[in-house]
């Protein structure tokens, strides 16, 4: 007796790597917190003395929010997006989709 059988795995969510840039030149510190990174914070790199800070990350695909923490005290929304809702702590959070 021959028996065939197989597996198919669903696919899961997509990844795609999404670099986020902030323009704060009077910053020491620049950190990146987000719902597709569990609200953990990540440092980003400063780009030499242009002001700009950047980050690559993956992000799954679907809707997440996000923000950036300056100087290890203050919270923004990123200024080139203009979905945003209010978080439970009173700050602003970013809405956004990576694209396909």
């Amino acid at each position: 007796m021959l028996i065939f059988f197989s597996l198919f795995q669903s696919p899961g969510p997509h990844s795609f790597s999404n670099r986020f840039v902030l323009f704060e030149p009077a910053a020491d510190q620049v950190e990146l917190t987000g719902s597709f990174i569990g609200w953990q914070r990540i440092s980003m790199k400063k780009i030499g003395n242009s002001g700009y800070w950047e980050l690559n990350l993956p992000v799954v695909s679907g809707e997440h929010r996000y923000a950036y923490i300056l100087n290890n005290d203050s919270q923004i929304a990123d200024p080139t997006l203009p979905a945003r809702e209010k978080d439970d702590f009173g700050s602003e959070n970013c809405i956004f989709e990576p694209l396909l």
